[in-house]
């Protein structure tokens, strides 16, 4: 199972060793998110699946968690932006001791990245770079099809160049925070499947001036890690992704050396804002399924 977050849901998946979704579910999250209420979520929703969806308990591989939070400590403590009750949390150990099947975590923007490598655009992939654009600006690093996690899990944290978030950047923050300033009432990122970039100017001039400010750090990655493709994904809806890669993959882009060495291609992910809950999904397959395989 795959379980990931925004600020204001938690979305449940039921999913097959292939990235098929099963079944899946929004929870409304409360003010004050509480471990033991998550838990309790996450409990009941594996109870009410398993038998409807014909998968025995002893087949049950476990639950794999998708935290929007960078680490602060070898991937079990996170920097608690939008959870502040989980500050100074041990979370494998907080998980663990709630859920009676075993507990994967890692940050969202490397959950995607793996979902993309299992299920998506990455698929064909052995060397790539994502870029995931949720609250903050993010991503994962996939080299030889496996995860490349750094020392505390937080490689592919490519938000650095935009530390300030009071100011105009990248980040699915600023797109929700820009479009409200405009009246357009869009409380989270599902409520963007309602906007079409072709009859939104706001949507649209967002979208330029995003991708302005990507091209830079975007050319830094291709140049850095020499990667086959850099996709980009995230909380945004397929169709908007779609309509915003051609702004990012402008004259701009490796503009210097292009003529002289290889661009790595720059695609849309193909699993949208589903990537993180199938990457959260198949870290529970990820050492005795893929580690097995040879590609």
């Amino acid at each position: 199972m795959g379980v990931t977050f925004t600020g204001s849901y938690m979305e449940i998946a039921l999913v097959d060793w292939t990235g098929g979704i099963k079944v899946s579910e929004s929870v409304k999250l409360q003010s004050q998110h509480s471990l033991d209420a998550l838990c309790q979520s996450i409990s009941s929703f594996i109870e009410q699946q398993l038998k409807p969806n014909s998968v025995a308990r002893r087949k049950f591989c476990g639950v794999g968690i998708s935290i929007p939070s960078d680490f602060t400590y070898e991937r079990r403590k996170m920097n608690a932006v939008y959870f502040p009750e989980l500050e100074d949390v041990d979370l494998l150990s907080a998980f663990s001791s709630r859920l009676d099947f075993p507990v994967y975590i890692e940050n969202d923007g490397t959950c995607a990245a793996w979902g993309e490598s299992v299920a998506g655009a990455g698929n064909s992939f052995d060397h790539f770079v994502f870029v995931h654009i949720g609250h903050g600006i993010g991503g994962g690093i996939i080299i030889d099809r496996r995860i490349y996690r750094g020392r505390n899990g937080n490689a592919g944290a490519f938000g650095a160049p935009f530390p300030h978030l009071e100011k105009s950047r990248p980040s699915g923050a600023d797109l929700l925070k820009t479009l409200n300033s405009q009246n357009i009432a869009i409380d989270d990122f599902a409520d963007l499947r309602t906007l079409s970039v072709d009859s939104c100017e706001p949507l649209k001039t967002w979208l330029q001036t995003a991708a302005s400010q990507l091209v830079q750090p975007l050319t830094v990655l291709a140049r850095a890690l020499d990667p086959q493709a850099i996709i980009i994904g995230g909380r945004l809806p397929l169709d908007i992704l779609q309509a915003w890669l051609p702004y990012i993959n402008s004259d701009d882009f490796c503009q210097f050396d292009k003529h002289k060495l290889p661009v790595p291609e720059l695609i849309a992910s193909k699993l949208g804002d589903l990537g993180g809950v199938v990457g959260a999904s198949q870290l529970c397959f990820e050492h005795s399924i893929f580690a097995k395989q040879t590609f």
